[in-house]
Protein backbone atom coordinates (compact mmCIF):
# COMPACT_ATOMS: atom_id res chain seq x y z
CA UNK A 1 0.00 0.00 0.00
CA UNK A 2 1.00 3.26 -1.05
CA UNK A 3 1.10 6.14 1.63
CA UNK A 4 1.13 8.91 -1.26
CA UNK A 5 4.13 10.96 0.41
CA UNK A 6 5.77 13.25 -1.84
CA UNK A 7 10.13 13.22 -1.68
CA UNK A 8 11.00 10.86 1.21
CA UNK A 9 14.22 9.04 0.72
CA UNK A 10 13.44 4.95 1.28
CA UNK A 11 14.96 5.61 5.07
CA UNK A 12 11.90 7.66 5.90
CA UNK A 13 9.37 6.07 4.08
CA UNK A 14 10.61 2.80 6.06
CA UNK A 15 10.11 4.37 9.34
CA UNK A 16 6.74 6.57 8.06
CA UNK A 17 5.77 2.55 7.15
CA UNK A 18 6.75 1.23 10.57
CA UNK A 19 5.17 4.23 12.35
CA UNK A 20 1.92 3.68 10.23
CA UNK A 21 1.91 0.04 11.51
CA UNK A 22 1.83 0.99 14.52
CA UNK A 23 5.23 -0.37 15.61
CA UNK A 24 8.38 1.31 17.30
CA UNK A 25 6.04 4.42 16.78
CA UNK A 26 8.22 6.25 20.48
CA UNK A 27 10.97 5.40 18.60
CA UNK A 28 9.81 6.79 15.14
CA UNK A 29 8.52 10.39 17.03
CA UNK A 30 11.45 11.65 19.11
CA UNK A 31 14.23 9.11 17.36
CA UNK A 32 17.04 11.19 16.12
CA UNK A 33 15.20 14.81 17.39
CA UNK A 34 17.83 16.87 19.46
CA UNK A 35 14.66 17.71 21.88
CA UNK A 36 16.22 21.65 22.22
CA UNK A 37 15.35 22.30 18.40
CA UNK A 38 12.11 20.42 18.90
CA UNK A 39 10.68 24.19 19.96
CA UNK A 40 12.61 26.24 17.28
CA UNK A 41 11.30 23.54 14.44
CA UNK A 42 7.55 24.08 15.48
CA UNK A 43 7.96 27.38 15.79
CA UNK A 44 9.15 27.00 11.85
CA UNK A 45 6.55 25.12 10.80
CA UNK A 46 3.54 26.71 12.48
CA UNK A 47 4.87 29.92 10.41
CA UNK A 48 4.51 27.81 7.50
CA UNK A 49 0.41 27.89 8.20
CA UNK A 50 0.53 31.09 9.30
CA UNK A 51 2.04 32.50 5.82
CA UNK A 52 -0.43 30.81 4.18
CA UNK A 53 -2.98 32.22 6.04
CA UNK A 54 -1.42 35.76 5.02
CA UNK A 55 -1.53 34.96 1.57
CA UNK A 56 -5.09 34.48 1.68
CA UNK A 57 -5.80 37.50 3.44
CA UNK A 58 -3.85 39.53 1.35
CA UNK A 59 -5.50 37.74 -1.63
CA UNK A 60 -2.08 36.95 -2.91
CA UNK A 61 -1.99 33.47 -4.67
CA UNK A 62 1.63 33.35 -4.65
CA UNK A 63 1.89 34.54 -0.67
CA UNK A 64 -0.28 31.99 -0.32
CA UNK A 65 1.61 28.99 -2.34
CA UNK A 66 5.18 30.07 -1.03
CA UNK A 67 5.45 27.79 2.13
CA UNK A 68 4.37 24.64 -0.16
CA UNK A 69 7.51 22.39 -1.92
CA UNK A 70 7.87 22.95 -5.39
CA UNK A 71 6.37 19.75 -5.85
CA UNK A 72 3.81 19.95 -2.88
CA UNK A 73 0.15 18.99 -2.92
CA UNK A 74 -2.71 20.06 -1.68
CA UNK A 75 -6.25 18.42 -1.61
CA UNK A 76 -8.86 21.36 -1.40
CA UNK A 77 -12.41 20.78 0.61
CA UNK A 78 -14.37 19.76 -2.50
CA UNK A 79 -11.70 17.28 -3.74
CA UNK A 80 -9.54 19.53 -6.36
CA UNK A 81 -5.90 18.17 -6.22
CA UNK A 82 -3.34 20.64 -7.05
CA UNK A 83 0.04 19.19 -7.78
CA UNK A 84 2.90 22.13 -7.06
CA UNK A 85 3.38 25.46 -5.44
CA UNK A 86 3.26 27.42 -8.86
CA UNK A 87 -0.15 25.86 -9.89
CA UNK A 88 -1.18 26.01 -6.17
CA UNK A 89 -0.62 29.94 -6.40
CA UNK A 90 -2.11 30.09 -10.18
CA UNK A 91 -5.62 28.55 -9.01
CA UNK A 92 -5.68 30.55 -5.53
CA UNK A 93 -5.06 33.49 -7.14
CA UNK A 94 -8.00 33.34 -9.47
CA UNK A 95 -10.01 32.36 -6.59
CA UNK A 96 -8.91 35.26 -4.86
CA UNK A 97 -9.67 37.82 -7.69
CA UNK A 98 -12.96 35.79 -8.15
CA UNK A 99 -15.37 34.21 -5.96
CA UNK A 100 -12.91 34.72 -2.21
CA UNK A 101 -12.19 38.40 -3.10
CA UNK A 102 -12.12 40.17 -0.12
CA UNK A 103 -12.69 36.98 2.24
CA UNK A 104 -10.58 36.05 5.24
CA UNK A 105 -9.09 33.03 6.51
CA UNK A 106 -8.85 32.72 10.47
CA UNK A 107 -6.78 29.35 11.50
CA UNK A 108 -5.58 27.59 14.85
CA UNK A 109 -2.91 24.97 15.10
CA UNK A 110 -4.18 22.05 17.01
CA UNK A 111 -1.15 19.94 17.10
CA UNK A 112 2.42 19.24 15.68
CA UNK A 113 3.90 15.85 15.55
CA UNK A 114 7.22 14.08 14.61
CA UNK A 115 7.16 11.51 12.73
CA UNK A 116 10.87 12.02 11.94
CA UNK A 117 13.58 14.53 12.86
CA UNK A 118 12.98 15.95 9.17
CA UNK A 119 8.84 15.07 8.80
CA UNK A 120 6.08 16.16 10.77
CA UNK A 121 2.31 16.09 10.64
CA UNK A 122 0.48 19.37 11.98
CA UNK A 123 -3.37 19.21 12.39
CA UNK A 124 -5.12 22.62 12.21
CA UNK A 125 -8.45 24.25 12.02
CA UNK A 126 -9.92 27.19 10.09
CA UNK A 127 -12.81 29.13 9.20
CA UNK A 128 -13.74 31.23 6.26
CA UNK A 129 -15.30 35.28 6.57
CA UNK A 130 -16.39 35.68 3.21
CA UNK A 131 -16.56 39.59 2.01
CA UNK A 132 -18.85 41.25 3.14
CA UNK A 133 -19.66 39.26 6.15
CA UNK A 134 -18.95 40.01 10.19
CA UNK A 135 -18.51 36.59 11.36
CA UNK A 136 -17.21 32.91 10.87
CA UNK A 137 -19.98 31.01 9.20
CA UNK A 138 -20.21 26.91 11.00
CA UNK A 139 -20.36 25.37 7.15
CA UNK A 140 -17.18 27.05 6.17
CA UNK A 141 -15.18 25.63 8.88
CA UNK A 142 -12.29 23.02 8.21
CA UNK A 143 -9.52 21.06 9.29
CA UNK A 144 -6.51 20.72 7.81
CA UNK A 145 -3.85 18.17 7.87
CA UNK A 146 -0.53 19.57 6.85
CA UNK A 147 2.68 16.85 6.30
CA UNK A 148 5.87 19.08 6.55
CA UNK A 149 9.45 18.07 5.67
CA UNK A 150 12.91 19.61 5.66
CA UNK A 151 13.82 19.97 2.10
CA UNK A 152 17.86 19.09 3.22
CA UNK A 153 17.78 16.78 6.44
CA UNK A 154 19.51 18.18 9.25
CA UNK A 155 19.23 21.66 8.48
CA UNK A 156 17.07 22.49 6.22
CA UNK A 157 14.21 24.34 5.44
CA UNK A 158 10.95 23.52 6.30
CA UNK A 159 7.99 23.23 3.52
CA UNK A 160 5.07 21.48 3.37
CA UNK A 161 4.54 18.53 1.15
CA UNK A 162 0.82 17.92 1.69
CA UNK A 163 -2.39 19.49 2.66
CA UNK A 164 -5.51 18.51 3.19
CA UNK A 165 -8.41 20.52 3.56
CA UNK A 166 -11.63 18.78 4.93
CA UNK A 167 -14.82 20.32 5.53
CA UNK A 168 -16.34 19.90 9.36
CA UNK A 169 -19.75 18.04 9.63
CA UNK A 170 -19.38 16.22 12.54
CA UNK A 171 -22.85 14.68 11.72
CA UNK A 172 -25.35 13.51 14.43
CA UNK A 173 -23.43 16.48 16.15
CA UNK A 174 -24.01 19.69 15.95
CA UNK A 175 -22.61 20.75 19.93
CA UNK A 176 -19.06 20.04 18.02
CA UNK A 177 -19.84 22.42 15.54
CA UNK A 178 -20.32 25.13 17.31
CA UNK A 179 -17.86 24.37 20.09
CA UNK A 180 -15.05 24.90 17.23
CA UNK A 181 -16.87 28.02 15.45
CA UNK A 182 -16.03 29.90 19.15
CA UNK A 183 -13.15 28.59 19.31
CA UNK A 184 -12.37 30.29 15.88
CA UNK A 185 -14.24 33.23 16.66
CA UNK A 186 -11.87 33.97 19.76
CA UNK A 187 -8.90 33.21 17.21
CA UNK A 188 -10.46 36.04 14.88
CA UNK A 189 -11.60 38.31 17.69
CA UNK A 190 -15.43 38.42 18.08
Amino acid sequence: MQLGLVGLTSIQYEALFRAWKGLESSEITRSGINESSVEEDKAAISMLYFQMINGWNKGSGSIFASPFAEDGDLVGFDGTHLKGRQNIGHFHQQLFNTILKGSRLVGKIKDIRFLTKDVAIMHAVGGTIMDRQMGIEPERNSIHTIMVNRDNPNAGQWFITAFQNTRVQYIGRPQEIQTLTEELRKEFGQ
